[in-house]
């Protein structure tokens, strides 16, 4: 009787492995379900040696530049950023971009968010000609995705502005204002606390820069250049 039991579970095993099912390791779902399980409780170690597994599984099926690889990547720099491992998480978001742009195209919205964190990630280190790389990246995306005139963008041209408000070139902080403003403008019924800020920003360069007509204007000081 045990001789026919043990028969039946080799044949068994073995046409879960013909079929590509190895049926002692998890598959990607419940996988990538423990992963973020660790994450979540604080367990950073096992989540990230849980991801690099799936990274590493992605890549023996679909290739080193497959989407589910970006997925897997992405989640894993997010945990390095977690952590505060922004020189690890930094290579990584990279990578994530380029396999975005790979099978999503250059200017896919999908890029937006990950521009979005690397431009978060530089600025943070203190590299703001990177994170102004960044940003401008996403406007390209904006831009292409949705149109010149489309109002998602006013958030980065103003907080591309206060890059170059922080870099000290007041010309180009100006020139985003600007350009946050009349995206604001556009509107029929613009967002009020939005177009104060903008104006208040605008102004600012333009009173550092000695422009007092144009800031006499749009602006009321309430702190020194």
């Amino acid at each position: 009787m045990e001789g026919i039991f043990l028969l039946a579970l080799i044949f068994a095993l073995r046409a879960l492995f013909e079929h590509g099912k190895n049926p002692f390791v998890s598959d990607a779902a419940d996988l990538n379900s423990l992963a973020n399980s660790y994450a979540a409780e604080g367990h950073y170690d096992l989540a990230e040696q849980t991801f690099n597994r799936l990274i590493r599984a992605a890549q023996k099926k679909n290739g080193p530049d497959g989407i589910e690889v970006g997925i897997y990547l992405r989640r894993l720099a997010e945990i390095k950023m977690q952590r505060r491992d922004f020189a690890g998480a930094i290579p990584l978001f990279h990578r994530v971009v380029f396999i975005q742009a790979t099978n999503l195209g250059p200017y896919s919205p999908d890029l937006l968010q990950t521009l979005n964190w690397l431009a978060q990630l530089y600025q943070g280190q203190g590299n703001l000609d990177a994170a102004i790389v960044m940003m401008r990246r996403m406007i390209e995306v904006h831009s292409a995705a949705y149109g010149d005139r489309n109002l998602h963008s006013a958030p980065v041209w103003h907080s591309l502005g206060l890059l170059h408000h922080h870099k000290g070139d007041l010309l180009s902080a100006a020139d985003a204002f600007r350009h946050t403003l009349s995206l604001l403008e556009s509107q029929s019924e613009p967002d009020q606390p939005e177009l104060a800020l903008c104006l208040s920003n605008l102004g600012k360069q333009c009173l550092c820069g000695g422009r007092t007509s144009v800031a006499a204007i749009s602006f009321h000081p309430r702190e020194d250049c």
